[in-house]
């Protein structure tokens, strides 16, 4: 069982790929950094500078201070982000959920009888390596409605696919049943 795929009674749960995470670490990784690098040059300097310009000190050290908190900030945001970043499987939807909390809250239905396509495209090595592809939904034309919808990011999209085509045919069997009064004819 995928780690990302979390089952339940009536709904599936799919979160994506870690390696979205693992970026955001590495952009906090790399301010921090920058932040101690350059705090670590004023130490270093500090004999040259301090005889030109005595405020220096307080500039960095406050540009510093912004960095981090602002490094700080943004990593929990992209981590509250990933966590709310979801798609639910139910008997009859797929629910794509898009939330921040506080910047970001877009949710979008889309029933799955209504889905006509589902294509899985991976074109990097990495991408392969990892399991995380692109899939491609195509649904039903309607009115207002974008039909294509792409999915970036999906661990392990065989085990995505397999379920959307399950929980369809599920609901073609169940229309058949409750529409077709006499199957003899």
């Amino acid at each position: 069982m995928v780690h990302y795929i979390e089952k339940y009674e009536n709904y599936i749960i799919i979160r994506r790929h870690f390696i979205l995470l693992l970026f955001k670490i590495a952009k906090f990784i790399f301010l921090i950094i920058i932040s101690f690098f350059l705090y670590w040059l004023l130490f270093k300097y500090w004999a040259i500078i301090s005889v030109d310009i005595t405020s220096i000190n307080y500039i960095v050290f406050a540009f510093c201070f912004i960095l981090l908190n602002y490094a700080f900030l943004w990593f929990i945001v992209y981590v509250i982000e990933y966590m709310n970043k979801l798609i639910i499987i139910t008997n009859e939807e797929i629910i794509f959920i898009r939330s921040t909390l506080l910047l970001k809250d877009d949710i979008e239905i889309l029933d799955i009888y209504r889905v006509m396509s589902i294509d899985s495209v991976s074109h990097w090595l990495i991408a392969n390596i990892f399991n995380y592809w692109v899939v491609i939904i195509e649904q039903q034309q309607a009115e207002n409605i974008e039909n294509i919808k792409k999915l970036y990011f999906i661990p392990n999209p065989q085990k995505f696919i397999s379920l959307i085509k399950e929980k369809k045919l599920k609901i073609i069997e169940e229309r058949k049943n409750r529409y077709i009064i006499n199957k003899d004819d």
